[in-house]
């Protein structure tokens, strides 16, 4: 493995590091994990939780790494991933209704996603879900605060 390589496998804003940031903040705050997914990109809820209010679905997302050896740049793909997981989020609405599950996406806390989130907002107040933001430092910002 290169040095390059390396670097980006430790970097805090890939999808494996902002899962394991909130996987402990969840349970610092008192919930179960039902399960957490291996960092794939499925269609699914990425971790389930629950606590006494009852169950947490949520989506991850990472950041790209500036190393990028593909045509896209970090810019692109950032929003193109951020984009995917609304819709993933979106497609799982009926569900939620049922369930009564409450949702939140999970991402690091860089300025593409907070752009993003800002001009998104209509859609969280529609669907109504979280977001849970992973700071450098590990620690977690949720807007609105997780009940």
């Amino acid at each position: 493995m290169s040095t390059n390589e390396a670097m980006i496998e430790q970097s805090w804003f890939l999808k494996s590091r902002v899962q394991e940031s909130i996987v402990g903040y969840l349970q610092a705050q008192g919930y179960a994990i039902i399960s957490a997914s291996d960092g794939g990109d499925g269609d699914g809820q990425d971790i389930v939780a629950e606590n006494a209010a009852g169950p947490l679905w949520l989506a991850v997302i990472g950041f790209p790494p500036e190393q990028l050896e593909v045509a896209e740049t970090q810019h692109a793909l950032a929003g193109k991933w951020f984009t995917d997981t609304l819709l993933r989020v979106l497609t799982w609405k009926a569900e939620i209704d049922t369930s009564g599950a409450k949702v939140a996406v999970a991402l690091p806390d860089v300025q593409r996603y907070r752009k993003l989130a800002r001009d998104t907002k209509w859609m969280r107040n529609m669907v109504r879900f979280n977001l849970l933001w992973v700071r450098e430092d590990g620690k977690v910002d949720a807007q609105p605060r997780l009940k």
